[in-house]
């Protein structure tokens, strides 16, 4: 995009854009190019930026951020590589380290994920190579040294120098030390080194004591840096060993800058993939500040058209929210829009705004507007604003806006945006105003878009009546004499120079006379301009209370909706209660036929324990809720009236407090009753357990004279073929309890043959849980092992 003038970017804003980006940069690399950010080539390329920047805003919405921290300057090292036969220091290789660290960690981070296919693009259109930064790695030590390990030579001086480091510290720290107890030196004075090699600092007055070398003398004069004759040799041999180690550091150091230069495409590559990444990324955390949108579309041909837009400058130093914002669309039949009003009523902010959109969407950064916004691929954008009087170059203000607007006037095409404040300004209005209508015309001809600023009643009029150019204005609050920021669009706006004069107190006489010194055409157009925003903004009260009120019907609609909801999700949750607690009903009411089969079977024909215990179960069936407790509190009073006195004994029938619970006590003790209840056993305080039953008498003693009961006659056979072991285990218990019950003394249990496993299963079963069944197999001829014949024992049935 070509800007007339060059710095017409500046004068938009669009620097200080450039330089907030740059602040959110991590590299130096990317700083730089965000300070030359301009818009590319072809919308394609901006298309592209856009959606990778995108990507990464939805990264950040989430709280997922890049692998980036700041990084050194890379460029100067990839410089250095370059020259041959030139090597990289250690800790310059350190840095280069460290950058490829990030580089690898980038790509593997935008690889690993699904969700940025434009990235994974950006990141496979650059050359990466992770063995460059292991090749340094290899030979580079976390502190930024060459390793030990970097060669076999350079391990063993090393190895060396350590060695005679040693012997040569430890012989000057026993003359040291020696000299200490003479008075020599202070408790405090070590061995040091100067030039390179390791002396006494041997006191004045004791110099002569000590023969040597001295390498140095304190500022004062009163210390002398001596290296004792005795360590000359060893301290040569350092010296040596050093020079060496120095040497052999130094071929490393250009063996591995050799690689790297033969690598520099790669890097160069890796560099610029980083930088890309960070500002993209540099761009994303700035839609976040401006509460920005990548989804806005840019075409060759398309329209103007944005939905509660912002200026970005303003949503940066303000917040976005306090930011008024516009609509605007300019297009093929409304090509040029004339904003008028009064000054200091934000007509330079609007069109400011409508040229730094355009820019940054030509860049592909976020813009603060709402989602679905189009902008055009213009190619060309004019800028005319601000003082521009040259006095080098002899041009007055007036002098130097028509310079501009002849370049316009020849430039302009149907691909171009034209922005001008204060349109005709600066010379006398009866020959400036038609000189600005003649250059408008020209400008609705060219195709161009456009927004300009003016106060001039003649282009309002020419806009009023024009095909291809509209009024707009900014809103006024008379009351208040002060601006609203509202663009208001199809209507011109009025300067309200009288209203503000009367308002703020000039003379009314004085009024007067301005009113008739302007004519009263102009004064009537003035008033009627008045009168009309008036007008328009009782009709947007109108339209507000309006719209509030809609807003209130739609939130007691889904108010609405929302009970009726709840009241379907309130009736499907008390049907499934109910269905959950007829299910618990059902479940109860088998445990407690469970549990009275089981209370008869332990109570082994006792005659008023299974007439108590059938009597409960009727009760359970019988009863609803209501006179069960009932029942339970009559029966509670029954039990205390005919509770048993005396101890408790092992075998006897006690009741639970509370509860209608009938257990059986099986053991005393410290610790509280062992009361079986069913097949729970519980611990209980004896206290809360009341009597009902002596101890069961012995088996001998418990049978009875009576006939069993029969009231229902299980059946003969149960044919449990084909059924799962536990299947058929749960289909036997029912028979052997309703033959428990019934007292039946007989049935057959047909299984078949099949491999066993049923009837094993069964038997093992019968022998284990109902010892008081006789288990029989019939004859071949009768069924054989397919049938299993079992009896109840004389005396197991339950007496009346």
């Amino acid at each position: 995009m070509k800007l007339y003038p060059a710095e017409a970017g500046d004068k938009l804003g669009f620097g200080t854009i450039r330089r907030q980006l740059g602040s959110y940069c991590y590299s130096p690399e990317a700083r730089a190019a965000c300070a030359e950010l301009s818009p590319p080539s072809e919308p394609e390329l901006a298309n592209r930026y856009r959606q990778q920047v995108g990507e990464l805003m939805q990264l950040v919405q989430r709280g997922i951020r890049l692998p980036l921290s700041e990084l050194d300057p890379i460029q100067p090292l990839l410089h250095q590589l370059a020259i041959a036969g030139a090597h990289l220091t250690e800790p310059e290789l350190g840095r280069l380290r460290s950058f490829l660290a990030t580089a690898n960690e980038l790509v593997r981070f935008v690889r690993d994920r699904e969700d940025t296919p434009q990235l994974q693009q950006l990141v496979q259109a650059h050359s990466s190579d992770p063995a460059l930064h292991a090749r340094i790695d290899k030979v580079l030590g976390p502190d930024n040294r060459l390793r030990d390990s970097a060669s076999p030579r350079l391990a063993e001086l090393r190895a060396s120098l350590r060695e005679v480091g040693t012997q040569l510290r430890t012989q000057l720290n026993r003359l040291l030390q020696a000299g200490k107890q003479k008075g020599h030196f202070d408790a405090a004075t070590e061995v040091t080194v100067r030039n390179e090699r390791l002396v006494l600092p041997v006191p004045g007055e004791h110099r002569s004591k000590y023969e040597g070398f001295v390498q140095d003398v304190s500022g004062s004069g009163q210390t002398f840096f001596i290296e004792p004759a005795s360590s000359l040799p060893m301290n040569n041999r350092q010296r040596e060993l050093s020079r060496q180690e120095q040497n052999e550091v130094l071929r490393i150091l250009q063996a591995v800058s050799a690689e790297l230069h033969s690598a520099l495409p790669t890097l160069r590559s890796m560099l610029q993939l980083v930088a890309s990444l960070d500002q993209r990324y540099a761009a994303a955390r700035l839609g976040m500040a401006l509460d920005g949108t990548t989804a806005y579309t840019i075409a060759e041909q398309g329209s103007y058209a944005v939905q509660q837009a912002r200026h970005p400058l303003l949503c940066l130093q303000r917040g976005p929210a306090a930011v008024v914002p516009f609509s605007l669309l300019l297009d093929a039949q409304q090509r040029i829009l004339l904003i008028s009003g009064p000054n200091a009523g934000g007509k330079s902010v609007t069109m400011t705004a409508v040229g730094l959109l355009q820019l940054m969407a030509q860049c592909g950064l976020p813009l603060p507007t709402e989602a679905g916004a189009r902008f055009p691929w213009l190619h060309k954008l004019f800028v005319h604003m601000g003082d521009d009087q040259n006095l080098q170059s002899d041009l007055s203000t007036y002098t130097s806006h028509l310079v501009q607007m002849r370049h316009a006037y020849e430039e302009l095409d149907a691909q171009s945006l034209i922005l001008i404040d204060e349109f005709g300004t600066g010379t006398d209005p009866a020959l400036g105003g038609p000189i600005a209508q003649a250059l408008l015309e020209r400008f609705v001809a060219s195709g161009a878009l456009g927004v300009i600023n003016t106060h001039y009643s003649l282009l309002k009029e020419y806009a009023h009546h024009s095909p291809g150019i509209l009024n707009g204005a900014l809103a006024f609050d008379l009351a208040a004499l002060s601006p609203t920021y509202q663009l208001v669009i199809g209507q011109p706006g009025s300067s309200y120079a009288l209203e503000i004069a009367r308002r703020v107190g000039l003379p009314e006489a004085l009024i007067a006379r301005a009113t008739e010194l302007a004519g009263k055409e102009r004064g009537d157009t003035e008033q009627l301009l008045t009168q009309l925003r008036q007008q328009q903004q009782e009709l947007l009260q109108l339209r507000a209370r309006y719209a509030t009120e809609v807003n209130e019907l739609e939130k007691a609609r889904k108010e609405y909706v929302a009970l009726q909801q709840q009241a379907s999700r309130q009736k499907k949750e008390t049907l499934e209660l109910a269905r959950r607690q007829a299910e618990q009903i059902v479940k109860e009411a088998n445990a407690r036929i469970e549990a009275t089969i089981r209370g008869i079977k332990e109570a082994e024909a006792d005659k008023a324990q299974t007439r108590q215990l059938r009597q409960e179960l009727k009760d359970a069936f019988l009863l609803d809720d209501t006179a069960r407790a009932k029942k339970r509190k009559q029966h509670r009073q029954q039990v205390d009236s005919t509770a048993q006195s005396g101890p408790l004994a092992v075998g006897d029938l006690v009741l639970l407090d509370g509860s209608g619970s009938t257990g059986k006590v099986l053991e005393l003790g410290t610790k509280g009753v062992l009361v079986a209840f069913g097949e729970l056993q519980t611990r209980v305080a004896p206290t809360r357990l009341r009597r009902v039953g002596a101890a069961t008498p012995p088996a001998a003693a418990r049978h009875s004279t009576h006939a069993p009961i029969r009231n229902t006659s299980p059946p003969r056979q149960l044919d449990l073929r084909g059924m799962r072991p536990e299947q058929a285990i749960a289909e036997l218990e029912k028979l052997l309890d309703r033959l428990l019950l019934a007292g039946y003394p007989a049935a057959e249990i047909l299984h078949g043959k099949g491999t066993g496993a049923l009837r094993s299963a069964i038997r093992l079963h019968l022998r284990t849980h109902y010892p008081q069944f006789r288990i029989e197999e019939p004859p071949e001829q009768q069924g054989g092992s397919g049938i299993t014949h079992i009896h109840l024992a004389d005396g197991q049935g339950i007496a009346e």
